[in-house]
């Protein structure tokens, strides 16, 4: 009868609870703080441990405070366990004092060195003061310290953002003319991206507006060694070796961006500076000429030697002829295809006398007589000097040389204002100068050659 009604009983309080309004579940919830790593205990004692946990348990639960007074409890019973020190760390960064979750993080680490978790919390703590290429150091040595923590893609991603962070800085410095700033986050940058040559590059032309053209040769030389597809680049190298007057270098650098995409503007530098690395190994005296107040015949000999060396090449050979004082002159290498050409004469004592200056009439002739080589290539524009006659008041026609001198000037080599031409007087070297390169314009391709080596 009692085991009955005990059964009875037992059915309506089921019955009762099942009518009865019923609670609702608690979804648990997962961690406050979970790119936190756990301290876990260095302490041997069991209790302490215990403790240790409860207090992470209760951080991970957004309880900080009790978090916070566990810890400090624990800490005066083992002021040197960096697992505590780390712990108080932590409650720091949950509480966004940043300053004091480094002090502490520090502190770990002074008293064990490599320890992981302390360097990931300091990792995190300088992430969010916003310096990332310092946290990148933490979170390495974290994995270093640690390799089961697998931080390689939060460091893969922050080098990114280190990198955009200070490229940003670094072009803003840039464009306000604080080259020093520039320089330090471009460093920063290629800290996190050594390899980069936009970097490198970017970084090379802050060194050069500053004179530090060594440190900006080094950085984009290993600028083109990482890329050697990168056009800018050889490009930046090109006129880096151009200003220093490297211009074999400089031309190397060119060819090498146009083997990667031709572009005008770039061959246009390039033959200039053929132009000017000729002229770099040209003899000094060669190179004075334009600054001389009278030029001699062998100043004059050399520029028809070197700017027309391919007209010269493609004349007919006249009978050589033997001087006797050219053989120490400088220029003596450009008078002897000068004189085969016929361009110019020796003196009939078998002299040239490469010292004697000149004067315009002796400038015209030897014009006149390159005016002839040139009419053999090109006869059409040949025409328009040949078949000219200028009349000059200082000349009559009857003058041996007067057809030469109508020729140079008709041509536009020389000049006659208000139809004077002034033929005894001596000529400058830039008025020679200029003469033949009026003289290299009018001949055109056929005027170049190998002469200029």
């Amino acid at each position: 009868m009692r085991r009955a009604l005990a059964c009875t009983a037992a059915l309506a309080l089921l019955v009762i609870a099942g009518c009865a309004p019923k609670k609702p579940a608690v979804a648990p919830t997962g961690p406050q703080f979970p790119d936190f790593i756990f301290p876990a205990p260095i302490a041997a004692a069991s209790d302490q441990a215990a403790g240790q946990r409860d207090a992470w348990t209760a951080l991970q639960n957004g309880n900080i405070g009790a978090a916070d007074k566990q810890l400090n409890r624990l800490l005066r019973r083992s002021p040197s366990d960096a697992s505590l020190v780390a712990g108080l760390g932590y409650v720091s960064l949950a509480r966004h004092d940043l300053a004091q979750a480094l002090t502490r993080f520090d502190q770990a680490t002074t008293l064990k060195p490599a320890y992981a978790s302390a360097l990931v919390g300091k990792g995190l703590a300088l992430l969010e003061q916003g310096r990332a290429t310092d946290a990148i150091g933490a979170f390495e040595a974290a994995q270093s310290a640690d390799p089961a923590l697998n931080l390689s893609a939060r460091i893969e991603a922050l080098r990114f953002r280190a990198v955009d962070e200070s490229i940003g800085r670094a072009r803003a410095a840039a464009a306000a003319g604080r080259n020093e700033e520039a320089r330090v986050a471009y460093t920063q940058a290629l800290s996190a991206s050594p390899d980069s040559p936009l970097l490198l590059r970017e970084l090379a032309a802050i060194e050069r507006r500053t004179g530090a053209l060594d440190q900006a040769r080094s950085h984009l030389e290993k600028a083109a060694q990482a890329d050697p597809r990168d056009r800018a680049t050889q490009i930046a190298l090109g006129e880096l070796f151009e200003s220093q007057g490297d211009y074999d270098r400089a031309a190397r650098a060119y060819d090498a961006a146009q083997a990667i995409e031709m572009t005008p503007d770039v061959e246009a530098r390039l033959a200039a500076l053929r132009e000017r690395a000729d002229l770099a190994r040209l003899p000094p005296e060669f190179r004075a000429i334009p600054t001389r107040s009278t030029a001699t015949r062998g100043d004059l000999a050399a520029l028809i030697g070197i700017r027309l060396a391919g007209l010269l090449r493609g004349a007919t050979p006249r009978p050589t002829s033997v001087v006797t004082d050219t053989r120490d002159h400088w220029a003596s290498r450009w008078i002897a295809p000068v004189l085969r050409a016929g361009v110019m004469e020796p003196y009939p004592n078998h002299t040239f006398q490469p010292r004697d200056e000149i004067r315009r009439l002796d400038l015209a002739v030897a014009a006149s007589r390159v005016l002839d080589l040139i009419a053999a290539h090109e006869p059409t524009s040949a025409s328009r000097w040949s078949e000219t006659s200028v009349a000059l008041v200082d000349l009559a026609p009857t003058h041996p040389a007067y057809k030469d001198v109508s020729r140079a000037v008709a041509a536009g080599v020389l000049d006659a204002p208000n139809r004077s031409f002034d033929p005894t007087r001596l000529v400058t070297g830039s008025e020679a100068q200029d003469a033949v390169s009026r003289l290299e314009r009018l001949a055109g391709t056929s005027a170049r050659g190998a002469a200029r080596r």
